[in-house]
């Protein structure tokens, strides 16, 4: 994706989310931190070594 396309996209989202009650916005905000998390978890994991589980030989 594009710069202009995660804008838009942005965009959209913050609009619609705009017209939902507070409540909503947070559960929404939440679930968005949870995928970052979750994102960044993943990619971290990606990035180190694979190691056999220690109670387990290779």
């Amino acid at each position: 994706m594009t710069k202009v396309e995660d804008v838009k996209r942005l965009d959209a989202i913050v609009d619609g989310a705009s017209k939902l009650p507070v409540e909503n916005q947070e559960y929404i905000l939440t679930t968005i931190k949870g995928m970052l998390f979750t994102r960044n978890l993943l990619l971290k994991q990606a990035e180190q070594p694979r190691r056999p589980p220690e109670d387990h030989p290779a």
